[in-house]
């Protein structure tokens, strides 16, 4: 299978990527008892669902679509670095701006993941007696291996800067 094949077919998997947890956040703010429903299967601390207003729902839901909003970024920038391989256009600068970005969203997100889930552990307890308001961190080894990826693509972005260096340097003597 040729570079160019390959490229576009994980062009149009990664929109598969994009397009899954974009339209499921949409749904969620759309019938945010859905978003409840989710919440409470996976929340892993306290919390008394029958005290929780609708506006911390939504509150939740939204800063919980952070990470996923970062991700996207990313993988919006890896789409267009695929379709630029797809046409053949291989050695760009461009390229090296979008693995990057695409690096600094795997990097963020999980970090942004950890931050949101202990705010919402702060919104949904808002309502708790004295005493039994909870600030949940947790990190999990998921996160710090999707950083490490992040790294290792930061890395190669470094890399692709020196060869497109060496390869102006190239031309400018041909």
């Amino acid at each position: 299978m040729s570079v160019q094949h390959l490229s576009k077919t994980l062009y149009w998997l990664v929109l598969i990527a994009i397009l899954i947890p974009t339209v499921t956040w949409l749904y969620f703010l759309i019938d945010i008892h859905s978003f409840l429903d989710v919440a409470i299967q996976r929340v892993n601390y306290p919390i008394q669902w029958s005290n929780i207003e609708t506006w911390q729902l939504y509150l939740t839901c939204l800063i919980n679509a952070l990470p996923t909003v970062i991700m996207v970024w990313g993988l919006l920038c890896l789409r267009k670095m695929l379709w630029n391989f797809s046409t053949d256009i291989v050695f760009d600068i461009q390229n090296v701006r979008y693995v990057k970005r695409f690096a600094l969203s795997l990097i963020l997100a999980p970090c942004m993941g950890t931050l949101v889930r202990a705010i919402s552990s702060v919104i949904l307890s808002l309502h708790h007696p004295p005493g039994q308001k909870t600030l949940s961190i947790d990190l999990m080894s998921v996160d710090f291996y999707v950083v490490l990826v992040g790294l290792l693509f930061w890395l190669i972005g470094k890399i692709l800067i020196s060869a497109y260096d060496i390869s102006q340097e190239n031309k400018a003597f041909v």
